[in-house]
């Protein structure tokens, strides 16, 4: 599952890149917990470990002088798949 995001409108007025944490709950109750912190100011996280079921994220973005705090609402994602074929179809008798 691709998970992206848009940079914030303000980097603080740091030169330097703006770095993410990507946070998720996978809706079992167990809340929020970092997933990955990425560098050179990507803003999208390909997730491979998932299963069917809604995912919810958070992002916080990260300059030289601190981080923020975590976006303070959440975007709720479906993993899963496309169905594969049906087998032919057989007459029975």
């Amino acid at each position: 599952m691709l998970v992206g995001w848009t940079a914030p409108t303000d980097n603080g007025g740091s030169p330097q890149t703006i770095d993410y944490q990507l946070w998720s709950d996978n809706g079992l109750g167990s809340g929020y917990s970092q997933v990955v912190s990425t560098t050179s100011g990507l803003a999208y996280y390909t997730m491979s470990t998932v299963t069917a079921r809604t995912y919810y994220f958070k992002i916080r973005a990260t300059n030289v002088v601190g981080q923020s705090g975590l976006t303070t609402s959440s975007v709720g994602m479906i993993a899963g798949s496309i169905p594969t074929q049906p087998l032919l179809p057989t007459l029975v008798s």
